[in-house]
């Protein structure tokens, strides 16, 4: 989990608040190499951890939602670009294209505001990783069976037939 943290920290710092594709989809990429790490650490720890993946999820899902509308908009601005294109696609295009940047540049809008949060959220996934590393581990997981007994003290065992 904490290696997981310090690139997603790191491409948080880069992003900044200046929208640019990129370091927003290397936001997401970081973010959910970090997420799976604490999944694991949450299933093998038995850690709570629920309300900061819950957060984390949500803005993976905007940045990824952000990523599919930049991706369209890339593909329609090659299209528009072609030789051959009408000038009515190429209006088409362009209008269409002017809408993706719009919710594109809303959805940045929204990134940024809970940019806070979502530094919250990895610090509190951080701090409760790093406490079951040091806390006992739970003698059983739940939802796994109990190992049966080996018979040293059943009556099987005992040669009681």
């Amino acid at each position: 989990v904490e290696r997981r943290a310090r690139p997603l920290l790191t491409a948080l710092d880069r992003a900044g608040t200046v929208y640019a594709p990129s370091p927003l989809h290397d936001v997401r990429i970081a973010a959910k190499k970090f997420r799976y790490a604490v999944e694991l650490v949450r299933e093998l720890a038995g850690v709570p951890l629920a309300e900061p993946l819950r957060a984390m999820k949500a803005e993976q899902e905007r940045l990824g939602q952000l990523h599919d509308l930049q991706v369209v908009q890339a593909r329609l601005q090659a299209l528009a670009g072609r030789a051959g294109t009408s000038r009515a696609a190429i209006r088409a295009f362009k209008t269409v294209t002017v809408a993706l940047e719009n919710d594109c540049r809303a959805l940045h809008a929204e990134f940024v505001g809970g940019v806070a949060g979502f530094a919250e959220s990895i610090g509190r996934a951080r701090t409760a990783s790093a406490l079951a590393l040091v806390q006992p581990a739970p003698r059983r997981m739940a939802g796994r069976p109990a190992k049966p007994s080996t018979g040293s003290g059943t009556r099987a065992g005992r040669g009681h037939g």
